[in-house]
């Protein structure tokens, strides 16, 4: 009897073991507004990140689902930029380090709305699979020649003490976060108003913007020095 209820009690703990991913994607599911379609490209940023204690060696392989046929694509790792004739790519990672999977799009003057999915998963376990969704331009809200554009931007970037952001106005809240989705800092926003981070690690961060109505207006990169 006892054997049982210890065989029963250890299946959803081993269930539980095995189903714990070995790497972390960050951010999940990016929705990106392209400002101005002149721009030689716009880019959603995101990482994987090995949260194991083992070398990964992973891969991933893009869908593109949609976008007008005068927009190009491209696919940015820690090893290269890869443009559309090449859908998937393999890296590998120690523990604790991270790759930028990053999605380039190239609108060539047209305008227009896309999406991309990339997944990414574990070549010594291929059940451990996460399928990442970049929208440009979201399709339920895009409407042609009503966008503003918008010339977000942080500065100083890089800093070592503090960053302001300029391009625009009526945020509610500041918000850094680390490369595994961690919120390190958090800010009121204001007007001219500086941003602290001098006691921040050294590394890449992202900053989210958010408006009155807990919106998120745009993520941006801080590198700290």
């Amino acid at each position: 009897m006892k054997k049982t209820l210890l065989i029963i009690y250890l299946i959803p703990l081993l269930t539980f073991v095995c189903a714990q991913s070995a790497f972390s994607v960050f951010p999940a599911d990016l929705t990106v507004e392209i400002d101005n379609v002149d721009e030689f490209e716009t880019v959603a940023y995101s990482y994987v990140v090995n949260t194991s204690e083992k070398e990964l060696n992973l891969m991933w392989k893009r869908n593109i689902q949609s976008k007008p046929d005068n927009w190009g694509v491209a696919i940015c790792d820690f090893n290269n930029c890869w443009d559309e004739i090449v859908d998937s790519a393999s890296i590998s990672l120690m523990p604790g380090d991270t790759s930028n999977m990053d999605v380039h799009i190239r609108p060539n003057g047209v305008d227009g709305n896309a999406v991309v999915k990339l997944a990414i998963f574990d070549l010594d376990n291929r059940a451990d699979e996460f399928v990442n969704s970049y929208t440009f331009n979201d399709a339920t809200s895009f409407v042609l020649g009503q966008r503003e554009p918008q010339n977000i931007r942080l500065f100083p970037n890089p800093t070592t003490e503090y960053f302001s952001v300029d391009g625009v106005d009526k945020l509610k809240e500041v918000l850094v976060v680390n490369l595994v989705g961690q919120e390190v800092k958090r800010f009121s926003a204001s007007e001219n108003a500086r941003y602290k981070v001098s006691d921040l690690m050294r590394g890449l961060y992202l900053v989210r913007l958010v408006n009155k109505e807990d919106k998120i207006v745009k993520t941006i990169r801080l590198s700290k020095r």
